[in-house]
């Protein structure tokens, strides 16, 4: 079990970047990390209550109180904190399962407060006598989506091993202050400065950040959603032509969309990265992750096949030096008192698998919230159920309209198809829109204008 820290610790380099992007969210609902999980069997609420605060108590992340000294912000890792783990019986409500998913957007809306708190929620919901839902949010500022999934394992392990009677082995979860002081060490070494020199040299000549927005607006807008899936078949189909890892494929689909969309040849992608290549960070949960600029050249005349070598070719390449922050290198690069983008649409591919379960009970995931959208964030979730992908497309509400995400989400889902039918078939050849939605980015959407 982690140790007790009385002394406060400074906020990691990630943390800096998220603690004050939440000062410039009016809303403070931005950056929540949120999700449920459907346990299809019953569920003994005493010793899930056991099992989530045995987890909480090896977190230090968990325990976080951000205090503020000088406009300095500082962390302490508490011993003791006091903690809810709400059970609430939803099972004789008309509609149980919407009744519970009502009460988690409820709480989710709650903007966050980093010096008040809370900066966690969690709560169980009887749907059924064997059907549960476990609600679990997280502000980005203690965690991320990696250590989430390594908080959701222990949890349903310590259960699992009580529900068995069995004693619950160690769970080796190292102490937030090795992640800091970890950061620290990376921050003053050679390799930062490396590092440095690979992302300046890299982006000396950048584009200017190609966007499907129709619009200007405030990149701090509200988030909305879409989401559609790819049947098991179709993703078995999209695997085997491809012969490529799923990230691959979904940034090559994106990349070739936005340069069918856009015109640009010279791209600049955001790829969400755990940060985390040292098996040491692995081990801790925390905020730790970054977000790299992707660079890719695309053209009409290359082959879909062509594409997704070059994103594998570049995403080597950017791997190598992620732990180089995206705030430093928007400073480097003279943007970080400005309000200029610097990558266009977002790829987070997310592979965390929950199949673990409680006590052999199924848990299905179902993502609520995957924190900031400043554009638009393509996220794929492949949990690893059987159940295919699910595609969720969230965007800034200024700059999208539902209808215009729907659109676009309809057009990335037939180049995912096109590249299972064909790889080798040219970007430029991909059919994009249907009739109706020829008519409507033409005419409507264009202003009459070709």
């Amino acid at each position: 079990m982690t140790g007790v820290h009385d002394a406060r610790l400074p906020l990691s380099a990630a943390q800096r970047g998220v603690w004050f992007g939440h000062q410039l969210d009016h809303s403070g609902r931005k950056y929540q990390i949120a999700e449920y999980f459907d346990i299809r069997g019953p569920v003994d609420p005493a010793l899930f209550d056991a099992a989530w605060r045995r987890a909480f108590q090896e977190t230090d992340a968990m325990r976080v109180r951000f205090v503020e000294d000088d406009e300095q912000p500082w962390q302490i890792v508490e011993a003791t904190p006091h903690v809810d783990v709400p059970v609430l019986d939803v099972s004789s409500e008309p509609h149980p399962e919407e009744a519970a998913v009502a009460w988690m957007s409820d709480e989710l809306a709650r903007p966050a407060d980093l010096l008040d708190g809370p900066l966690h929620a969690v709560a169980l919901f009887k749907v059924s006598q064997d059907r549960y839902f476990w609600y679990q949010r997280f502000h980005h500022s203690i965690m991320d989506g990696y250590s989430g999934a390594v908080f959701v394992r222990r949890v349903a392990d310590v259960y699992t091993a009580l529900a068995a009677g069995r004693g619950v082995e160690d769970g080796r979860l190292g102490a937030l202050r090795e992640l800091i002081d970890d950061d620290a060490a990376y921050r003053s070494s050679e390799q930062f400065a490396l590092d440095r020199a690979h992302w300046i040299e890299r982006l000396a000549d950048r584009p200017e950040a190609a966007t499907l927005a129709r619009r200007a607006g405030n990149t701090g807008g509200g988030t909305i959603r879409h989401s559609a899936r790819l049947t098991p078949d179709e993703h078995t189909r999209l695997t085997a032509a491809t012969g490529r890892a799923l990230p691959t494929v979904v940034v090559a689909a994106v990349a070739a969309y936005l340069h069918r969309l856009t015109g640009r040849r010279d791209l600049l992608i955001g790829l969400p990265v755990t940060a985390r290549a040292e098996s040491a960070a692995k081990a801790v949960p925390g905020m730790l992750s970054n977000l790299l600029p992707l660079r890719l050249d695309v053209t009409a005349g290359m082959s879909l096949e062509q594409l997704t070598r070059q994103v594998l070719r570049e995403a080597r390449a950017a791997l190598r030096h992620q732990r180089y922050r995206y705030e430093d290198i928007r400073r480097d690069l003279g943007l970080a008192h400005t309000d200029e983008p610097l990558v266009g649409p977002t790829v987070n591919v997310l592979p965390y698998s929950h199949d673990r379960g409680f006590a052999g009970n199924r848990m299905v995931s179902h993502n609520l919230a995957g924190g900031l959208a400043e554009d638009l964030s393509v996220s794929v979730y492949d949990r690893g159920d059987g159940q295919g992908l699910r595609i969720g497309f969230d965007a800034n509400g200024e700059l999208y309209s539902a209808d215009e995400l729907a659109a676009h989400q309809r057009g990335f889902l037939r180049v995912l198809r096109a590249m299972a039918d064909n790889p080798g078939i040219r970007v430029g050849e991909v059919e994009l829109t249907e009739p109706a939605e020829e008519k409507l980015v033409l005419g409507e959407w264009s202003g009459g204008a070709v």
